[in-house]
């Protein structure tokens, strides 16, 4: 969800090392090179306060599918941390298991469309706002239609 290397460039490009970018943004020294790393995804609250020290958008650090727009799973992700449902909550209200929408988010598989109906109404969203968000979307169709 998070363009991890994108945050390590721009604190160097701004010849910021990790202690200063961590003391800006009001984290720790270690849960920052871990967000940098991959090892870590940060909430939003911490996305908004990485991207207020950065001097950047909050979207400016969320990755994209390479159209510039946030993939299926991060768009998901966004959403459901908006509407302050952990994994674990989300997965139980849409029938799935906590590590298949880890990986959903994660852009490591992409749903049955009856799946990514039942996250768009828990999240209270239109369906298409969400299949607009990746181009898989209509392989999936033609494949589960066939």
């Amino acid at each position: 969800m998070i363009d991890n290397k994108l945050i390590r460039d721009l604190r160097q490009k701004r010849n910021m090392t990790l202690q200063e970018l961590a003391h800006r943004a009001g984290l720790s020294i270690s849960y920052l090179s871990e967000i940098e790393l991959g090892k870590k995804q940060p909430s939003l609250e911490t996305i908004d306060k990485i991207s207020q020290a950065l001097n950047i958008s909050r979207e400016g650090l969320i990755s994209t599918n390479g159209s510039g727009t946030v993939g299926l799973g991060g768009k998901i992700a966004l959403l459901r941390q908006e509407k302050n449902l952990s994994l674990a909550e989300l997965s139980e209200k849409v029938g799935i298991s906590a590590s298949y929408l880890c990986q959903i988010e994660n852009g490591k598989v992409m749903p049955a469309l009856s799946t990514l109906k039942n996250i768009a109404q828990t999240l209270d969203v239109k369906p298409e706002s969400l299949m607009a968000a990746t181009s898989f979307v209509g392989y999936k169709i033609k494949k589960d239609s066939l």
